[in-house]
């Protein structure tokens, strides 16, 4: 059979200060697999405020969470997630690239995603730490 995907995102950003911008993002995703497969619901949001020491230094906090309904491997649920990241950039807006940030991020999620949730290193866990370097450009 055919299979189907509804999604619908939406974004806002704002700068209520000089050194403040804020970002905020929405999803919700409706998948019908065809065939015998569940439907699925997922349904995503966050906000990630970056305070600007200087026009090319700053600091991004970004939280969200996830939910899904039930998946194709099992039950589903919720995820969340907390990320500290110390960037640099070309200009002091949230969207000024290219950016390179360190970041370190904390994500928890329920029993019921545990082995369907941050790879082989985290089959047998509920929550884990992930960091590393990242680079956005764009022309």
């Amino acid at each position: 059979e055919e299979s189907w995907r509804l999604r619908a995102t939406d974004q806002y950003v704002i700068k209520p200060l000089e050194r403040l911008s804020i970002g905020t993002a929405a999803v919700y995703q409706y998948t019908d697999f065809g065939a015998d497969q569940p439907e699925q619901h997922w349904a995503s949001f966050g906000v990630r405020p970056i305070w600007h020491f200087c026009p090319n230094l700053s600091l991004a906090f970004e939280g969200g969470a996830d939910w899904v309904s039930e998946t194709q491997e099992g039950d589903g649920g919720w995820l969340g997630k907390f990320t500290l990241a110390p960037q640099w950039s070309l200009g002091d807006e949230f969207f000024s690239r290219p950016v390179i940030r360190a970041f370190v991020t904390y994500s928890l999620w329920e029993s019921s995603l545990q082995g369907d949730v941050g790879g082989i290193d985290y089959t047998d866990s509920t929550s884990g730490f992930s960091w590393g370097v990242q680079m956005e450009s764009w022309w």
